[in-house]
């Protein structure tokens, strides 16, 4: 038996084969069960600056996602089954090296944060770095005085959702 190059190299462009994700679930699977309140409103990629909107009161609230934990990631789950003394067995392990930053990880922070009363309502309190803040002319105006561009970021999203909006009810 003969072995050629072709037979050494055959296969070296396949793609490796992946199991297929059975779902998603946040790094910390215990955040799954959270309640959400939010509804996500806009991000600005450049400033990264995100709003979100409270369903019950209708509040927007702002944030950064810098602040957003690790835990609340997305990150794909897939099936494993095992076996040990007691017999075969499956469960879903989560896939945390490849976890994002996604709208369900905002939502999720702004819950929680929202449910753990970690709110401000002024530029201080946002320079202390609580979560997130309700936004109103004082953060506005606070923004205006201190820090120009994260104003323009914040009244640009609103501007785009309230474009949006107006949109949908016109039926456009």
């Amino acid at each position: 038996m003969s072995l050629k190059l072709t037979d050494l190299l055959e296969g070296w462009y396949d793609p490796p084969e992946y199991d297929e994700p059975t779902g998603d679930s946040f790094v910390d699977s215990d955040y799954n069960d959270v309640n959400i309140t939010f509804d996500f409103i806009g991000r600005d990629k450049q400033t990264d600056l995100f709003v979100t909107k409270h369903k019950e009161t209708g509040k927007m609230y702002v944030s950064h996602t810098d602040n957003i934990d690790f835990d609340m990631y997305t990150a794909d789950t897939y099936s494993v089954e095992d076996h040990d003394e007691d017999g075969r067995y499956s469960y879903e392990e989560i896939d945390k090296d490849n976890a994002e930053l996604t709208v369900d990880s905002m939502v999720l922070y702004c819950s929680v944060a929202y449910e753990e009363d970690d709110m401000g309502k002024d530029f201080d309190e946002w320079e202390s770095g609580i979560a997130i803040i309700e936004v109103g002319n004082i953060i506005l105006r606070g923004f205006y005085l201190h820090d120009q561009p994260i104003y323009k970021s914040l009244i640009k999203i609103i501007e785009d959702y309230s474009r949006k909006e107006r949109k949908l009810k016109d039926g456009k």
